[in-house]
């Protein structure tokens, strides 16, 4: 098991640098016929994300949490002539499922600014069937019930209004607001 040094140091990373989102992906139809009738055919995933141009920091968490380590080559933008050494990428850790609930599960403690969407990822996380499994009488190819399709669906659109929080011109007023009372209390 990780020391609570190494998750906190893994939640400071992922709380100035990673993300945590829900993913919907559809699949060849559109709906499909299930026990609790005609469904959506699409579905939900989460996805815990840290990106990071130097490989230590990332490592750190795939060491800790498992998932996917790689690096992403840079494909798009202007290159800055005034940068000596160029731009060539960025290493990435990312986690899907239940690798990110694991991770999520160890870094809520600390987390400090993910916090609201670590824990709807968790409570998210606990809707879907583990692959693989059934539970009591059920399994995965029954379909979802319509509570938890219902749910699903509520946390998808709560994660993103959660992201979108910081676009909202009110909260970025107040945003300017702390900045400029913070730099008098620093003197900056």
């Amino acid at each position: 098991m990780n020391s609570d040094l190494e998750l906190a140091y893994c939640a400071g990373l992922f709380d100035g640098e990673g993300h945590v989102a829900l993913h919907r992906s559809f699949t060849y139809n559109k709906r499909k016929e299930t026990s609790y009738g005609k469904q959506p055919n699409y579905r939900y995933r989460l996805h815990a994300q840290v990106n990071q141009v130097h490989i230590e920091a990332v490592a750190r968490m795939y060491i800790a949490f498992g998932g996917a380590l790689y690096f992403r080559k840079r494909t798009w933008g202007p290159k800055d002539p005034q940068r000596t050494t160029p731009y060539a990428g960025r290493w990435v850790w990312e986690a899907n499922d239940m690798t990110a609930m694991h991770a999520l599960k160890h870094m809520l403690p600390w987390l400090q600014l993910k916090t609201a969407e670590a824990e709807l990822g968790l409570k998210f996380a606990q809707t879907k069937l583990p692959p693989n499994s059934r539970v009591g009488k059920r399994s995965r190819k029954l379909g979802r019930t319509p509570e938890e399709l219902a749910f699903q669906e509520w946390a998808f659109v709560e994660m993103q209004r959660l992201k979108w929080l910081h676009d909202n011109p009110l909260l970025q007023d107040e945003y300017l607001k702390i900045d400029q009372s913070l730099r008098r209390v620093l003197h900056l």
